[in-house]
């Protein structure tokens, strides 16, 4: 079998060259990169919600990989990066050979980054381990940062650029994958991080026609996914931030006259490059959001109900889920044991880092404790009590630190959603998973220098589900191993039955994972020694952080 046979595929705006490859996994499947869903982003365009693509004459190349958005690269600090970046590319492991053909499992990948950084790029998400359990596989690019969530705080420009391209790229899906040999009545969305929230912000959002398997759904239209898997972030309270004086604050350093209108920024920063605009975007950054170390300056908001443009989100996305509104849909949430690892970036051998967090230690009370201003102090004390003790902060209780950052932000909120959406509709499973797992496919413990420490840092689990193109196969007995085999095997089992674990007596799983409860919290722990059934995940730290939220404790 020829590694680069070519193969054809008709899409509602013409046909796509792409190519028969064969990975290093031994599974031979049709590769498909940089498909346009939608218009370029550019000109008129920029600051504006998507446009359908447009379509095109002749056989398009579908063999090469795509621009990514715009943005400063994680390792090599430079900017990289094309405006028109609004692209997609579907992996399947094979093309239909007629209308008789049984359709497959669709899933749909959003990647995370901050919102500010990362793409669909093979390179990092290889589909080679998913593609062996027989599913067709998306990944797609959206804007970034500045050009994907910038807003006026008006109907101007509303903000969530980036949003509304991906529910582009799933509608894109939903007309169009039947042509790849995939089911668009069975498509599960899946992410990580920014891509993890994000699922979750579409399931919550209005624009988003989600629809359930249940058939209560008060929806006229076919559902964008019928599933999600949320590994590591979620739609907690306060994770939509306020973004206006931020973009004000960006052009003004630009060279924007003080005073100027909503309409007179957005005609001003769209004639500004790309290059430019990525690269200030720190300056938007007040000095209050410094102390805090924020890490991205511009970020998912809340938008004007009264936009002439689609409103993806107008309030408080875990307002929306609390009041009801919202419909869940089988849902697995999974977390890191180490997600506060994330904060390591600028402290760590940085005393003076140290003593401006100890300075203003109440940075450390999350966006999710409504709290008044008075209040703050009094949190922050309780925060320090219980994670610090009486020890300073610095290097040698940077673990303490990380779970005092981590904690509310990735398993008490992952754990609060779950709860609520069991409450609101108890007859759509929710799973719950942790993942443990400390071995050489942990590239983001590795690449924040944190080796000393155990567990796993946010993200690290993406190596076990995805192939990385510089990462080898391992060895068929190695921990690496063992860990892409269950995971990618959970994952694609629930894509196609809504089960992670459909045959208790697996060989590869040996587990019954059962769904999560309020009562006892059942999750399933993903360890180097493999898989178990575990209860009330991080119990103290979690119930410390009831206590905050419902000011239990510092008021005292």
């Amino acid at each position: 079998m020829s590694a680069a046979k070519p193969v054809l595929a008709a899409v509602r705006q013409g046909s796509l060259r792409g190519k028969l490859v064969t990975s290093p996994t031994g599974t031979a499947f049709c590769s498909f990169l940089g498909i346009p869903y939608a218009k370029p982003p550019v000109g008129s365009l920029r600051f504006k919600p998507p446009q359908p693509a447009e379509a095109w004459t002749g056989i398009r190349d579908a063999t090469s990989k795509c621009p990514v958005a715009p943005q400063i690269n994680d390792v090599t600090n430079k900017y990289v990066g094309n405006e028109d970046c609004l692209f997609l590319n579907v992996y399947t492991p094979e093309l239909p050979s007629g209308a008789s053909d049984a359709l497959k499992p669709v899933m749909v990948w959003i990647h995370g980054g901050g919102f500010t950084t990362g793409s669909g790029d093979v390179d990092l998400y290889g589909p080679d381990y998913l593609l062996g359990h027989g599913v067709v596989v998306v990944t797609f690019n959206y804007r970034l940062g500045v050009l994907g969530f910038l807003s006026t705080g008006d109907s101007v420009v509303p903000g969530n650029m980036g949003f509304k391209d991906q529910l582009m790229a799933l509608r894109w899906v939903k007309e169009n994958i039947a042509a790849f040999g995939g089911d668009p009545e069975n498509i599960t969305l899946f992410g990580e991080s920014a891509g993890s929230r994000s699922c979750h912000l579409i399931m919550l959002s209005s624009a988003a026609e989600v629809c359930s398997v249940l058939p209560v759904h008060p929806s006229p239209v076919a559902g964008l996914f019928q599933r999600m898997i949320c590994q590591s972030a979620v739609a907690f309270r306060g994770c939509l931030v306020p973004m206006a004086e931020r973009t004000h604050r960006l052009a003004r350093h630009l060279g924007l006259q003080q005073g100027a209108s909503s309409h007179q920024l957005a005609d001003f920063l769209r004639k500004i490059p790309a290059k430019v605009l990525v690269e200030q975007a720190p300056k938007a950054f007040s000095e209050q959001d410094k102390a805090a170390r924020k890490m991205f300056p511009f970020r998912p908001t809340i938008e004007p109900a009264d936009s002439e443009e689609d409103v993806f989100m107008s309030e408080d996305p875990y307002d929306v889920l609390t009041s009801g509104r919202a419909l869940p849909v089988p849902t697995i949430f999974g977390v890191n044991s180490q997600e506060g690892f994330l904060y390591a970036k600028g402290v760590m051998g940085n005393a003076a880092a140290w003593r401006d967090i100890d300075a203003n230690f109440d940075v450390l009370v999350p966006a999710s404790v409504r709290a008044e201003k008075h209040e703050r102090p009094a949190i922050a004390r309780a925060i320090r009590k219980f994670y610090l003790g009486d020890r300073p902060l610095g290097d040698d209780t940077f673990q303490q630190y990380s779970e005092a950052r981590g904690d509310p932000v990735f398993p008490y909120g992952a754990q609060q959603v779950a709860k609520v959406q069991l409450a609101l509709a108890p007859s759509t499973p929710v799973y719950f998973s942790y993942f443990d797992v400390d071995a050489k496919f942990n590239l983001y413990k590795q690449m924040l220098k944190l080796h000393k420490y155990g567990g796993a840092a946010h993200a690290d689990d993406i190596a076990y589900v995805w192939k990385p193109r510089l990462l080898r196969i391992p060895e068929p007995t190695s921990v690496e191993s063992r860990t892409i085999a269950s995971m990618t095997k959970l994952w694609t089992n629930f894509a196609k039955t809504g089960n992670p674990t459909p045959d208790p007596n697996d060989p590869v799983l040996g587990v019954s994972w059962p769904t999560f409860s309020v009562d006892n919290g059942k999750y399933l722990e993903i360890s180097n020694s493999g898989l178990a059934i575990r209860e009330n995940m991080l119990k103290d730290r979690m119930d410390f952080w009831d206590d905050v939220h419902n000011k239990r404790l510092y008021l005292q």
